[in-house]
């Protein structure tokens, strides 16, 4: 073997070791700058939503709106969802729908402000917070290879918050928060599941079922 080649391969097998290294330790193995953070804008709201939120801004504390973004087949279901707090008892949700232009609201009130009390606790965290891309674990000839999940067109979450003076937009493949996708396991999920930001869009997830039925 070349001298070259012997060195090639200590090059990939110190990159492997790092990795696992991170992993034993209980660490993210991806790199620890969030090129993904922007702060909060309206691209990702629609004409509506945008309405309803700059009415918000006069006579709430904040709001929180949820939604995905990427590839969309021509004619699929479009679904935003924004939330906020009527009063120490009560949240209100809103579900717009948009097929084909045509846009559908409805709207929900219900008993529950858990939403706003986790984020009163842990909306500055969660702004500080970022979620790792789904890592996996192949074999190529007998060594050990570490890949990122990435697809043509991806698919993204999109939370903007705006409470209590915290103000922030996080955009991240939505795969990040899944422990399997297409028989592979995520070796960043235990990392990304204990994250406040993952907790939170599990409470969105279990809230906007209001708006599912």
């Amino acid at each position: 073997m070349s001298t070259n080649s012997r060195a090639i391969q200590r090059f990939f097998l110190i990159v492997l070791m790092s990795f696992c290294s991170g992993l034993l330790n209980g660490q993210s193995i991806y790199p620890d700058n969030d090129s993904t953070y922007k702060k909060y804008d309206e691209r990702f709201l629609s004409n509506g939503m945008k309405h309803i939120v700059d009415s918000l801004s006069k006579t709430r504390d904040g709001w929180v709106f949820y939604t995905f973004d990427g590839f969309q087949d021509f004619g699929d279901e479009k679904l935003e969802y924004l939330l906020w707090k009527e009063n120490d008892n009560k949240s209100h949700l809103v579900k717009q729908s948009t097929v084909h232009e045509k846009v559908k609201r409805n709207d929900f009130t219900f008993s529950n402000v858990v939403l706003f009390d986790f984020l009163k606790e842990h909306a500055r965290t969660i702004n500080d917070e970022i979620i790792f891309p789904f890592i996996f674990k192949t074999n190529i000839n007998g060594h050990d290879a570490y890949f990122e999940l990435g697809f043509s067109h991806m698919q993204n979450f999109i939370l903007q918050v705006q409470f209590n003076g915290t103000e922030f937009l996080k955009e991240y493949p939505i795969y990040g928060i899944y422990d399997t996708y297409v028989g592979e396991t995520n070796l960043n999920y235990t990392v990304n599941s204990s994250l406040k930001m993952v907790q939170l869009i599990k409470i969105l997830e279990d809230i906007i079922k209001i708006g599912r039925k």
